[in-house]
């Protein structure tokens, strides 16, 4: 009997001395990757290019910080310690756009950084890759599904000096352009000014909209200063530089009539435009920016 209780207790204690081992070499990884993790916290900052032809992009700033917590493990019967990367960034130019994240990842070997960011159905991506000394990240923010070229690259350096507009931050930018129309079917000639705005909207959409070639804005046309139309959904391409916009006319009989508006060479201060009335025809011209 004393021989079984003996063997009894063995086990327990080598049993015991394993899940202690077990759970000092958990505890020390934990440890380790949580030290990986906050090495990385602090505010990053530099200037941002267009990846298709290096083109100005604004300045970025990214913040991080280590975000950790305690998870159950799948048995049940202890928790680990998950390690991840929360914070901001930030894209300041002429307005600025700033989102914030959470579960980002870090490989220290590779010293990659990956940080994905919801936008409705849509994601921004944040790809980065820290240096040895862990003062900078060479950075890309790109759209998910859409071409890289149309995505931003940074070099981001550790406590860099804070960034602040160029101009004052205002939540909708406008071009105004100035112009006269002629239709085929129709002698009269029509002075037209037309004012193209961005729509406000939310901070995650607005940093989406610079990783995007086509974005949704706002068209007016006021002709000969007593008439306006506008539609909430014209398109500006900025890759191609057109702008396409739909609007709806009605006529003293009150039929309704679906015109379409094409203009190449957006932002230029000149700018080619074409307007199709169903009856009336076509016309084109040329439109000044005012604003």
């Amino acid at each position: 009997m004393k021989n079984v209780i003996f063997v009894v207790l063995t086990t327990w204690v080598m049993i015991s001395c394993t899940n202690k081992n077990v759970d000092d070499a958990r505890n020390e990884e934990a440890a380790k990757v949580i030290a990986q993790y906050r090495s990385l916290e602090g505010t990053y900052g530099g200037s941002g290019s267009r990846n298709s032809d290096g083109s100005p992009m604004g300045d970025i700033q990214l913040l991080l910080r280590a975000d950790i917590d305690s998870r159950e493990r799948p048995d049940g019967i202890s928790n680990e310690i998950h390690a991840s990367l929360a914070g901001t960034i930030t894209h300041l130019d002429t307005t600025q756009a700033q989102i914030s994240f959470s579960s980002g990842t870090y490989d220290e070997k590779s010293g990659a950084i990956v940080i994905s960011v919801p936008v409705g159905d849509k994601k921004i991506k944040i790809l980065g890759v820290i240096s040895g000394d862990k003062k900078t990240i060479s950075t890309a923010i790109e759209a998910e599904g859409v071409d890289p070229k149309f995505g931003v690259k940074a070099i981001l350096k550790k406590n860099a000096p804070p960034i602040t507009p160029k101009t004052t931050n205002q939540d909708t930018e406008a071009m105004i352009y100035s112009g006269k129309l002629a239709f085929q079917n129709s002698p009269t000639e029509y002075k037209i000014i037309m004012s193209i705005s961005t729509p406000i909207v939310d901070a995650r959409i607005k940093f989406y909209n610079l990783l995007v070639p086509t974005k949704e804005v706002e068209v007016t046309l006021n002709i000969d200063g007593d008439l306006s139309v506008s539609t909430p959904k014209g398109y500006l391409d900025t890759y191609f530089h057109t702008l396409n916009a739909l609007f709806e006319s009605t006529s003293n009989s009150g039929e309704r009539f679906l015109n379409k508006l094409l203009c190449g060479g957006l932002p230029d201060k000149e700018v080619r435009c074409a307007l199709t009335h169903p009856r009336l025809g076509k016309s084109t011209g040329v439109f000044t920016r005012v604003q």
